[in-house]
Formats: C-alpha cells, sequence, structure tokens
C-alpha cells in the first residue's frame, strides 16, 4: 500500500519522478535494488524519497513499529 500510494503521488512531479519499464523511478537516478530486496515494496520505496518510512500498529498496549526503513537514525 505505501508503495502504491507513494508512486501515485510522485507521478505529479514529472520533472522529478517518472513511470518506467520497473515501476517508478527517479529521474537521473542509477538506484538497482538487489536481487534479494526486488520483491520488498517498502525498500523500493524507500529509494524514491529521502523521507524515512515507519510503519506502525497499535495494539492494546500502544503503537509500535512492525517495519521501515530509517536510513539516518539520529539517536
Amino acid at each position: 500500500e505505501v508503495l502504491d500510494l507513494l508512486a501515485a503521488h510522485l507521478l505529479e512531479f514529472p520533472e522529478t519522478h517518472r513511470l518506467g519499464g520497473s515501476g517508478i523511478e527517479v529521474v537521473g537516478a542509477a538506484s538497482r535494488l538487489p536481487a534479494a530486496l526486488a520483491e520488498a515494496p517498502l525498500a523500493r520505496a524507500s529509494l524514491l524519497v529521502q523521507e524515512d518510512l515507519i510503519l506502525m500498529r497499535r495494539g492494546d498496549s500502544g503503537w509500535r513499529l512492525v517495519a521501515g526503513s530509517l536510513c539516518f537514525p539520529s539517536s
């Protein structure tokens, strides 16, 4: 879901993102995922934007991290 939502939004910015043969890509970038991550949507999404992508799930005891791409943690 995250990759689909992000891709739909980024296509509104053709100067920086375009639809390529393998999906949405950053104009001028040559980013390729290792084969082991090729089917990992969150890893693919993390290559499209500079922001950290964090997925949280609410449970009985509060929120908890369930998945993410945190490239530059500050602490």
